[in-house]
């Protein structure tokens, strides 16, 4: 690779850790190797590392960070971890953050400081981000991770997709880490990562569990003992841990704390373990390691379990209700039990392993976890351009009917950034908090139903039409017309868009006449009802019905429609985007008739 420039990353990596040597991954290891190699001259790759949690993957992919960094490439590493909290395009803000251009590079797409340039729609942002990383490519070799992509947001993996399509042409290592495990057939990544195979060539390792030779080989580089204890030593771990390195790990540590595994003036000496009976589940060990810690520390632990796998000393402060000094001082305590680790810039903490934050919260009493959930939307709704999703999550988890309006928001910045599948997650689950915890009535629901089936419009059809019919019974409760009738329209629209057109044709025309029917006195009440929803009015109605008109060929009726639309005055004299469909219906219409 070629040497590092003057702008670039500091002495160590972003994001790697130091630790027990990587066993048993030889061949794994030297497959990414040859991917690096290949990406130095021009020949990007992209590796996908899968297991379950705690194999070994994010600690294989970091000796490879570290190997990269050391000949001299530029290393960004983004991390998921919670999708229920993750932003849209989470993933690339966390690549990142605290990227500070050089004065011949462009500034990063988008970040957590700067928000998105959202001028010129997706495809423009996408063009955007391609350019930023092509321009650092180009300045020096690039290696990029992309650790726990099963709890990446939806608008992150079509992003990725879009970039590994590139890489094969520029000096770039990607390696994206994932449990295998928790992907079913519905997770969003179970259907992405065939896409990238096939796509880009990405190159999948699956890892399997450590063998006793490797076991072997970790105890002997930690607790040289005599042959005869390392061999029950390894037999135990082999037993108890089933190969998982993580578990390895911790069990070692377990019994050193219990002075079974200990040394003298003569060396390491392995105590007896046949005793011991079942194995220890890792939450038991996380559990007795906390045990240990006075209650104030173990107190404060639970806050970071509660906020996350990466917290600021400030947020943490901020909930716990203590000075920073407080919570520096738990971070220095808690670091010696080997759950808790500080961040390089000395500004926050990090669990060691997302299983060990898993184990922490899980372990605290139900209503505390609640409490501190709850305390934690109040901070976070007290900070100027605060994160809608965790805003929202944090109330949600804490009972909180301000869960409801922080999703609206959450929803509707995604909505902004054309994540518009993470927008409907957002929305169905405010739609599915109790209607007493919401503060909204019966018929805005009917309205929100109403946006989140046009979110679908593109996506789901079946949760589409499910919407659909929730809001015409709302609207037909409560006497709405409007809704009633913006929902008969909808119908027809995402019955069109999925290939059904004889049928969606005619609930279209259906739900123009019924918009026609509606009085100015029901249209002001829709406008008043619809607060977070875009009205269809009658002339982008009749447009969208012209077009699917003039796709099934009956070009009459559909002209019928159009010319008394195209030919109007515009007040403004520009183009609305709902337009498009009269002027696309005009185009077929005269192309079927020969006219160009």
């Amino acid at each position: 690779m070629r040497p590092m420039s003057r702008s670039s990353p500091p002495s160590a990596p972003p994001g790697v850790a130091s630790g027990d040597p990587l066993v048993g991954r030889e061949r794994e290891l030297t497959t990414l190797r040859g991917a690096l190699e290949a990406a130095a001259i021009g020949q990007g790759r992209l590796s996908l590392i899968g297991g379950v949690a705690g194999i070994g993957k994010t600690a294989l992919a970091e000796v490879l960070l570290a190997e990269a960094h050391e000949r001299g490439a530029l290393v960004l590493v983004g991390r998921c971890y919670d999708r229920t909290e993750t932003p849209p395009y989470g993933l690339f803000l966390d690549l990142l953050r605290g990227y500070e251009p050089p004065d011949d590079l462009p500034p990063a797409p988008f970040s957590p400081w700067h928000g998105i340039d959202l001028s010129g729609g997706q495809g423009a942002l996408y063009d955007r981000v391609l350019t930023f990383f092509r321009a650092l490519a180009g300045r020096q070799p690039l290696v990029l991770l992309f650790d726990d992509l099963q709890w990446a947001d939806q608008a992150s993996l079509d992003l990725l997709r879009v970039l590994a399509r590139s890489l094969a042409a520029w000096p770039v290592f990607a390696l994206a880490t994932y449990r295998a495990d928790e992907l079913d057939r519905r997770h969003p990544l179970a259907g992405l990562l065939p896409q990238l195979e096939r796509e880009a060539g990405a190159t999948t390792l699956d890892l399997q569990p450590l063998n006793d030779v490797a076991i072997g080989t970790l105890v002997a580089a930690r607790h040289p003992l005599p042959t005869a204890d390392a061999a029950r030593l390894v037999a135990y771990l082999a037993e108890r841990s089933e190969g998982n390195a993580l578990f390895v790990a911790q069990l070692l540590r377990a019994l050193e704390e219990q002075g079974i595994l200990g040394r003298d003036d003569r060396g390491w000496t392995l105590g007896d373990i046949g005793n011991l009976g079942l194995p220890i589940p890792l939450r038991r060990v996380i559990e007795t390691r906390l045990a240990r810690l006075d209650e104030a520390t173990r107190a404060l632990l639970e806050v970071v379990a509660v906020l996350g796998q990466t917290v600021s000393l400030r947020l943490w402060a901020s909930v716990a209700g203590v000075a920073v000094a407080a919570v520096e001082g738990a971070t220095a305590t808690a670091s010696t039990t080997g759950l808790l680790e500080a961040s390089a810039d000395g500004t926050g903490v990090r669990f060691v392993h997302a299983l060990v934050r898993e184990a922490v919260y899980a372990a605290i009493f139900p209503p505390r976890r609640r409490t501190l959930h709850h305390v934690a939307g109040e901070v976070l709704a007290t900070i100027p351009a605060t994160d809608p999703d965790a805003t929202a999550y944090h109330f949600a988890q804490g009972g909180d009917p301000r869960a409801f309006a922080w999703l609206l928001r959450a929803a509707e910045r995604a909505e902004r950034v054309f994540a518009l599948r993470i927008a409907a997650e957002r929305l169905a689950t405010a739609l599915a908090l109790p209607g007493e915890d919401s503060g909204v009535t019966e018929g805005e629901r009917g309205w929100l139903l109403l946006r989140l089936a046009r979110l679908h419009l593109h996506g789901d059809h079946h949760r589409g039409l499910a919407a659909l019919e929730d809001a015409e019974r709302m609207g037909r409760e409560q006497g709405d017309r409007a809704l009633i009738a913006q929902a008969l329209f909808q119908r027809g629209h995402l019955h069109c868009q999925h290939g059904q057109l004889r049928r969606g044709v005619s609930e279209l025309a259906t739900g123009v006449a019924a918009l026609d029917a509606l009085s100015p006195a029901e249209w002001a009440r829709a406008r008043a009802m619809a607060e977070h929803t875009a009205l269809l009015d009658v002339e982008a109605a009749r447009g969208t019905l012209a077009l699917f008109l003039a796709v099934t060929g009956r070009y009459a009726e559909a002209m019928t429609l159009i010319e008394p639309l195209a030919s109007r005055p515009h007040a403004t004299g520009a183009l609305r985007p709902s337009d498009a469909p009269i002027y696309q219906a005009w185009a077929i219409v005269q192309g079927a008739a020969g006219r160009v």
